[in-house]
């Protein structure tokens, strides 16, 4: 069930210091340092969205989207799924896309992936899947916590290619 991240601040202070340096992680966060999580409260719905995953109260992972209010898109997608749950954290994050590409005033999502991350192809489908694409790669972009310089990989998908391909689906 998709909910609200503020409603779980503490339980996802504790989650994300526990991926910190874990390498299953290492990819999720694309610079060398971590600072301290917290849900921004102040802006909740102006320049920011975030949820998270849950299940019989277990949080099992996070989802969160900038705003850029002046040009009206989305940017900095941010995924991390604490569990082995793909089949409910699926779901939600289809949830999650489908709430915010209802928000007519946005006309598009624009995100990056660390090169080498194994989500990498899962994302590539996905954006291909709801008409999006791979806009290019940045060499040597992002410092991992492994010291390591690693390339990163940006998409982009309209919100009238993602209903048009969404709709698709649901006939």
């Amino acid at each position: 069930m998709l909910d609200l991240a503020i409603n779980h601040e503490d339980t996802l202070k504790k989650k994300m210091v526990s991926i910190m340096f874990d390498e299953k992680y290492k990819f999720f966060n694309d610079n060398s340092h971590y600072s301290e999580f917290k849900v921004d409260k102040e802006n909740i719905g102006w320049n920011n969205y975030e949820c998270v995953s849950v299940l019989n109260g277990e949080v099992l992972g996070y989802f969160r989207v900038r705003i850029d209010v002046d040009c009206g898109y989305y940017k900095s997608l941010v995924i991390v799924n604490f569990s082995d749950n793909k089949i409910v954290f699926g779901k939600d994050l289809v949830a999650f896309l489908n709430k915010i590409f209802s928000r007519e005033d946005m006309y598009k999502l624009c995100f990056s992936v660390v090169v080498g991350n194994p989500i990498e192809k899962t994302y590539d489908k996905f954006v291909s899947k709801y008409g999006g694409s791979i806009v290019g790669k940045f060499k040597k972009h992002a410092k991992l916590f492994d010291g390591k310089l690693y390339d990163m990989k940006s998409y982009e998908i309209f919100r009238e290619d993602f209903i048009k391909n969404t709709k698709k689906e649901i006939k």
